[in-house]
Order: structure tokens, then sequence, then C-alpha cells
């Protein structure tokens, strides 16, 4: 069985006074990682693991969010990563393994 793993590693240079967390998205699945309560330059490396053959998107979405007590989230920024254009890894040993 084939995943897709998505290692989120850092933010920097966030607003003043966030509580910042990664969105992982990817098509219906989604992931958070913990929360951070006013750090500007968190450091999460944490890894989210997707079956292959449950990924029903071509899109993975990466969102930085600031919680709020009340009300929605805020967002402070966003990347896309279009699935085609991730290299896979086989064998494991390979040089995209490290």
């Amino acid at each position: 069985m084939f995943y897709l793993y998505v290692r989120v590693v850092k933010a920097r240079d966030l607003p003043t006074n966030p509580d910042p967390y990664v969105e992982v998205k990817l098509g219906n699945y989604k992931g958070k990682t913990q929360r951070f309560d006013n750090k500007t330059s968190p450091e999460w490396n944490q890894v989210f693991a997707f079956s292959k053959h449950k990924i029903h998107s071509s899109t993975l979405e990466v969102s930085v969010r600031d919680k709020e007590t009340l009300g929605r989230d805020n967002f402070l920024g966003r990347i896309q990563f279009d699935l085609n254009e991730i290299p896979t890894r086989l064998p494991p040993d390979s040089p995209l393994t490290h």
C-alpha cells in the first residue's frame, strides 16, 4: 500500500500574538497540528500519512491558521501542491527518502 507523507515543519514571522496551527487537507481528509499559544515562529515537526488508495483529489492544501476563542479562526497563509508534481520514492532507500 502506498502513502503520501506530509511533514509540517515550522512557520516563521507570523503576526504578533498568534495561536497558530496548521491544517493539511487532501480531498475529504483533513489533519491538524497541535496549537501553540502566542508563538510567532512555531515548530511542529508533525507527519501526516494519507493512503494513496483513498486520495480522490489532485491538490494538497496546507493552511496556517490562528485559533480564536470565539468565532472562526483567522487565516494566516496557505500553499497548494499539485499531487502530479510531488515525486515518489521507489525504492525505499532512494535519495528522496532522506
